[in-house]
């Protein structure tokens, strides 16, 4: 579950990010493919095995839910994509797993409705008054929730399928629902 959170934080940030760009030599991203391929295939191990003895999946979602949530991820992110996206499928098939039709068909949310599902759960969540989900976007670790939207802000437009539309949809929830600007 730790790989898995960890794992899910770093896509999540790729994603939203849409990190394309190139700052590491090709001897630092050799052993960071390496390092992150492990963890990934850990991570579908370890999930699998968490599905097969009927534990519960992640965030209160459904093992379908889930799985489809994560290949979401995968797909979209810029380090990874269809090859991985195939190899969770493969992975689940050979446990013995049913197929999920949505994955089978890539029939994915778009990254607008994806990042836009992930602040309204982000909203719900402060509204409730639990904590800000462990976040960094490579200079702080967030500890409060401002701080935790100015990282979304700044993943927000570092992303071509967000930019400036993501930044005003964060304010524009956070209107809505009742909780203060930001600034």
């Amino acid at each position: 579950m730790r790989n898995y959170l960890h794992f899910s934080l770093v896509v999540s940030a790729f994603v939203f990010a849409g990190c394309t760009t190139d700052f590491w030599s090709d001897a630092v991203k050799q052993n960071h493919n390496d390092v992150y391929d492990a963890m990934f295939v850990d991570s579908v191990k370890g999930d699998i095995n968490s599905e097969l003895k009927l534990q519960k999946a992640p965030r209160g979602k459904t093992w379908r839910e889930f799985w489809i949530n994560r290949c979401e991820q995968v797909y979209y992110s810029p380090r990874m994509g269809e090859k991985d996206v195939k190899y969770i499928v493969e992975q689940r098939r050979a446990a013995g797993l049913p197929d999920i039709p949505e994955i089978d068909q890539r029939q994915f949310r778009s990254r607008w409705k994806i990042f836009t599902d992930h602040v309204d759960e982000q909203i719900n969540q402060e509204l409730q008054g639990s904590s800000p989900p462990a976040i960094t976007d490579g200079k702080i670790w967030v500890k409060t929730w401002p701080e935790y939207w100015t990282v979304m802000d700044r993943m927000a437009l570092r992303n071509p399928a967000v930019t400036t539309n993501g930044v005003n949809y964060i304010i524009e929830r956070r209107k809505q629902v009742g909780l203060s600007p930001l600034n």
